[in-house]
């Protein structure tokens, strides 16, 4: 009994011991140490020179990068709007689509088994349709850990729209929404939420202006490519 009792305090560690290492994985991507060895073997043009201007001045730490990487604001790597915001009168429109609501989006994972449907018009539809590669940011919580969950969009149901309290952020075409993605995730992602989350009567609350504020650290498209390839590779494995 004495032994069960000792395995399972030790198996009840696993979960925080993988969070932690994902964390450390996830910073280590971001500060261009986990590509160290590829950028020497595969020199390519640098990233597109940016300044600082749109990044939130709340940021002031942004850390270290490699040579040829930029610090830019989130809002010059991808268009940030809202959603719909849900009222009566939209009880007696009659196009109705599915749309997502906070309860839908968590960190790196959409539950969708319960979703609604609200009314809105066609205009407000084509404004706020969903695409595959939108990252989706959960704009409140009374729980600041919580807050600024965010995961992408794959069309996983079609014709889909969301809610005013989910900020949405389509990437361009400098950025990869996975890169995007696993960015908002990290410990740098995470500082650069939490450094500009206001509280209100205990809620937690960002914005659209405040998202375009954020940082993100910038390289070439390959290299992105190979972050989230390595990224995706060693969490898979952690959850096997």
């Amino acid at each position: 009994t004495a032994r069960t009792a000792r395995a399972r305090k030790e198996l009840d560690r696993i979960p925080t011991l993988i969070a932690r290492y994902k964390q450390r994985l996830l910073a280590l991507a971001f500060s261009g140490e986990l590509t160290a060895a590829w950028r020497k073997a595969n020199p390519g043009s640098p990233a597109i020179v940016r300044t600082l201007t749109g990044i939130d001045g709340r940021s002031a730490d942004l850390g270290d990068i490699p040579q040829g990487w930029n610090w830019t604001s989130f809002g010059d790597m991808a268009t940030v709007t809202g959603g719909l915001t849900k009222n009566k009168s939209r009880d007696n429109i009659k196009n109705r689509v599915p749309y997502l609501r906070v309860g839908n989006v968590y960190a790196n994972e959409l539950r969708l088994n319960d979703l609604a449907e609200i009314g809105c018009t066609e205009a407000e539809f084509e404004k706020t349709r969903l695409r595959a590669g939108d990252l989706l940011i959960v704009e409140g919580n009374g729980s600041i850990e919580q807050l600024g969950r965010v995961a992408i969009w794959n069309n996983e149901v079609a014709g889909c729209s969301h809610q005013n309290h989910i900020i949405r952020a389509r990437p361009n075409a400098e950025l990869l929404p996975s890169y995007g993605l696993f960015w908002l995730l990290s410990p740098g992602g995470r500082a650069a939420i939490e450094g500009v989350a206001s509280s209100s009567s205990g809620l937690h609350t960002l914005s659209i202006t405040k998202v375009k504020g954020f940082p993100i650290p910038v390289c070439q498209l390959e290299e992105q490519a190979e972050i989230v390839r390595r990224i995706e590779s060693a969490f898979g494995w952690l959850d096997r």
